[in-house]
């Protein structure tokens, strides 16, 4: 228990931060949708690249006429080329190309169809996972590009009040301030579609203040730091409401002089919603199991003197 003195200056940090780490690249850090932005090269520029899991069979028949170079990087059979994972990778003006990640393609995926190449890796800038690579459509001249995932941007700030009628606290008082970027395998197609997107990775701050009044100029304080978890889970849709649900997260730092202790590397889960643009409640969920948090925050609960506002926007480009 904390003397309410010891409140001021309090501030606590729910952190937002995780990406791809290029040193330890997995095939799988290829699916999804990217977007050339507009420093790429002409035609590669702002075209949009699907990444999908295949079979070696149709990933050989779409190179069609590269087929030869197929071979030589991605035939399970050829020495060098195990362990292999193979690819389609789907363009708005280039067409469908055919491919893999092998022990020959040295981490980056190599594609091929008729006539053209485009081949990637795996990058970071500025904290954001990318790839970058290059789109080779006649001449063996190189269009280099940088592609991005969609981004669901967000903000959020909350103050709430709660009267407790029941235990041996009388009130609680929860604020929240904040914003971040999350992204997403691939945008919802629409976004009044009932589709919802996996959640890859993401960055931001949410500071955080929980108080528990339980008697004269008594107080608990919930202060703890928490980031997405390594193998974080979590969506987002756009269907009549923007929500983004279920984001794992860990907590990275505690307040070493509270007496409700909340340990470093407790799991939970974050969940905002954004219903303003169909006249739905805003909402808030953070729950953390060890540490005794479990909160759903209403704009459509929230008595006079509180209030729960999230924002979120999809930038499918992601740049």
């Amino acid at each position: 228990m904390l003397r309410w003195s010891a409140l001021v200056g309090v501030v606590l940090l729910v952190l937002l931060a995780s990406g791809a780490n290029a040193a330890s690249v997995t095939p799988d850090e290829y699916l999804g949708e990217w977007t050339a932005d507009m420093s790429s090269q002409a035609p590669a520029s702002s075209q949009v690249f699907t990444v999908a899991t295949s079979d070696e069979t149709t990933a050989r028949t779409t190179s069609g006429s590269n087929s030869i170079n197929f071979d030589v990087y991605c035939k399970s059979t050829n020495s060098g080329v195990q362990p292999v994972t193979y690819f389609t990778v789907t363009s708005t003006a280039s067409g469908t190309f055919g491919g893999c990640v092998s022990g020959k393609t040295g981490g980056h995926i190599y594609t091929w169809n008729s006539g053209q190449v485009w081949y990637a890796h795996t990058a970071t800038t500025k904290g954001e996972p990318v790839i970058k690579g290059a789109l080779n459509t006649s001449g063996n001249v190189d269009h280099a590009f940088t592609a991005h995932h969609p981004v669901v941007s967000f903000l959020v700030h909350v103050k709430y009040t709660k009267i407790l009628k029941k235990g041996t606290h009388v009130a609680e008082l929860t604020t929240m301030t904040g914003a971040g970027e999350l992204r997403l395998l691939q945008a919802p197609h629409p976004c009044a579609s009932a589709d919802r997107a996996p959640i890859v990775a993401g960055d931001g701050a949410i500071a955080v203040k929980i108080v528990k009044v339980g008697g004269q100029n008594i107080v608990e304080l919930d202060s703890l730091t928490v980031k997405p978890s390594a193998d974080q889970a979590g969506t987002y849709d756009c269907d009549h409401r923007q929500l983004i649900k279920s984001l794992d997260i860990e907590v990275t730092k505690s307040d070493p002089a509270e007496k409700d202790a909340c340990p470093t590397g407790a799991t939970g889960s974050l969940t905002l919603e954004d219903g303003s643009g169909a006249g739905q409640p805003d909402g808030v969920l953070l729950e953390i199991p060890k540490c005794h948090i479990d909160d759903f925050l209403s704009s459509a609960k929230a008595k006079k003197g509180s209030h729960v506002a999230v924002a979120e926007t999809l930038n499918e480009n992601g740049y």
